[in-house]
């Protein structure tokens, strides 16, 4: 489980879902990973 203040607000954000978190952190690469799995 991870505590992190990804709003900011000073209150930390439990998040207990390591699929949830690789999507925050991964955010960004998503797009680009969809467009190499569509290739193969």
């Amino acid at each position: 489980m991870f505590g992190i203040d990804w709003n900011l607000d000073g209150e930390v954000d439990i998040i207990d879902d390591m699929l949830t978190l690789d999507l925050l952190l991964n955010e960004d690469e998503e797009s680009e990973d969809d467009s190499n799995n569509a290739e193969e």
